[in-house]
């Protein structure tokens, strides 16, 4: 299921849910904590973002967020900073 124009109700039900990050070398799970819609933008679907949590330490960058159910969309990430019991990052679609 890889989708090329990601929608805001892809994610709202899966806040508490682990993810995935693809990474070398491994596969780094994250917690999706937050999804939350955002006034602004131009999207078609409306502009929302998605702050995940892990204990791993991830540059910038972007990554492939994967679920279980065959979630697959490469995502832009930036490190918030700590968040929850481990280290935040945020994901913007406008």
């Amino acid at each position: 299921m890889t989708h090329d124009s990601p929608r805001f109700d892809m994610f709202e039900n899966r806040v508490g849910q682990t993810l995935h990050f693809m990474a070398e070398p491994e596969n780094l799970p994250v917690k999706l904590a937050e999804a939350k819609r955002l006034s602004h933008g131009q999207r078609e679907g409306g502009s929302f973002s998605l702050i995940m949590e892990t204990d791993a330490v991830i540059e910038q960058g972007t990554y492939r967020l994967i679920g279980e159910d065959g979630l697959d969309i490469a995502v832009f990430i930036v490190p918030i900073g700590p968040f929850g019991d481990g280290n935040g990052y945020e994901t913007v679609f406008n």
